[in-house]
């Protein structure tokens, strides 16, 4: 009695994922002039409420600017302070500026308490 055979599976076609080119994406500048105690603020962005970005920590720093590339869409930055007072003017006067590659301003901020979180929808 002959043995039945089998066809070897057949591998399901896979999709790599598209390939972004610069343009696909929307520069995001963060501006962070921190108060005596940077290492008290973090951020975060993200999308449908999954984090997609977020900061280094900044102990230690002055004054930062960070560069993000982010796909159209919308988000939420959000900014922390762990001690709960902001950026200003307790300890300093610090403040953030969220602005995009060409100069348009999104949210300025400063004295926030713990956070604030500001909506955005790319592209502007």
């Amino acid at each position: 009695v002959p043995s039945p055979t089998t066809d070897p599976p057949v591998p399901s076609p896979t999709t790599d994922p598209p390939d972004l080119s610069p343009s696909d994406c929307h520069d995001l500048f963060i501006n962070l002039n921190f108060d005596q105690y940077p290492v008290d603020i973090s951020w975060d962005i993200s999308q449908d409420g999954v984090i997609v970005e977020t900061s280094p920590s900044y102990d230690g720093a002055t004054q930062v600017t960070e560069e993000l590339c982010l796909l159209p869409g919308d988000y939420v930055f959000t900014i922390y302070d762990v001690y709960q007072d902001g950026m200003c003017c307790k300890w300093g006067e610090g403040n953030y500026t969220i602005t995009t590659d060409n100069q348009v301003v999104i949210k300025e901020g400063a004295d926030f308490g713990a956070s604030e979180s500001t909506s955005i929808n790319l592209p502007i």
